[in-house]
């Protein structure tokens, strides 16, 4: 399975370059760790900044993704519109979705119910 990460730091200077470093270990160790995962690519984006999610998207749309780890909800989308419009772009390129801190996964039925639950709180 061809595995991609997502995350996003609150800048580009400073503590956030550390930040953003430690992100890309905590990935990059997470998706070495499981054999059956091959890298796909880890992409953060810094402040408000979209480009990282945007090159993430087109790779998912180009079939080079079968499933994206991010932290959080509130990682992978700002706005809870853009988080349900996101995963259904997502679902249907075939690509799944697993939220490390919410131990939540797209890949099943009871995720989508817990997930629509969640995401009302953003």
């Amino acid at each position: 399975m061809r595995v991609a990460a997502y995350g996003r730091v609150s800048a580009s200077i400073g503590p956030a370059i550390r930040e953003k470093s430690a992100l890309i270990q905590r990935y990059a160790d997470i998706i070495s760790n499981q054999p059956e995962w091959s890298f796909a690519g880890i992409y953060i984006d810094s402040g408000s900044s979209h480009e990282q999610f945007n090159a993430l998207m087109e790779r998912c749309g180009e079939g080079a993704v079968d499933t994206v780890l991010t932290a959080s909800l509130t990682t992978f989308a700002l706005r809870r519109e853009g988080l349900f419009k996101s995963l259904q772009q997502l679902r249907d390129n075939g690509v799944t979705v697993n939220f490390i801190d919410e131990n939540l996964t797209t890949a099943d039925e009871s995720g989508d119910a817990l997930l629509s639950t969640l995401s009302s709180f953003l």
